[in-house]
């Protein structure tokens, strides 16, 4: 009966055992070095996702307290504070684009937060302008936190499964926010509002 080779014995019989044994062992590193790019790939992804999903829920709840009759003006009009980037996220393991959508967020905020401190308190634009920032600051980072968990093959979260579908919520306020600045003629003609369609929103609210 014949004798039967494996490809790691007819390369020994060519190339030498040591040859052999680093040619594997080249293929192993590789191998394992994918294996644990795509590992801090997923992690980072994760994590950034989480830190955006969690900053639309507060965006969410912000406004919902906005609506209270005792709050204070000031916490009508704030805008929530983005939290610093989880530290262990490797940002250069993310795919540009879904990353570059999500660190824009924080520019977003920034430039919103200012927006919302320059109108003076006890002024009801303020108030509608502030839950319209919210709003769009929390459906962006949602949209961003889709976009990234997408990418990196995670399971999406379906907001109408959560105990409370914020997201439409803020979609919502989101309208109603636009309906009223259009109302006081504070809504620049040339603006279009933001659809969101990657969410399902493909129209801004009532009009």
């Amino acid at each position: 009966m014949a004798a039967s080779y494996s490809t790691v014995d007819v390369l020994g019989l060519i190339l030498g055992p040591a040859i052999v044994a680093a040619v594997v062992t080249a293929a192993v590193n590789v191998w394992t070095k994918r294996r644990d790019d795509s590992r801090t790939r997923v992690v980072a992804a994760l994590l950034i996702a989480s830190h955006l999903e969690d900053y639309a829920y507060a965006c969410a709840t912000y406004t919902f307290m906005s609506h209270e009759k005792d709050r204070a003006p000031e916490d009508k009009m704030s805008i929530p504070a983005l939290n610093p980037w989880p530290v262990e996220v490797s940002w250069g393991s993310l795919p540009p684009v879904p990353a570059s959508q999500a660190a824009s967020i924080r520019m977003d905020v920034t430039i919103a937060t200012g927006m919302a401190a320059a109108t003076p308190y006890e002024n009801e634009l303020g108030v509608w302008q502030a839950r319209r920032l919210r709003s769009e600051l929390g459906l962006q980072a949602w949209r961003a936190a889709r976009a990234l968990r997408r990418e990196a093959g995670l399971p999406l979260i379906r907001p109408e499964t959560l105990r409370w579908n914020f997201t439409e919520y803020l979609w919502h306020e989101y309208g109603k926010a636009v309906h009223e600045l259009r109302a006081m003629g504070m809504w620049n003609p040339q603006e279009q509002p933001f659809t969101f369609s990657e969410l399902g929103y493909s129209a801004a609210g009532p009009s």
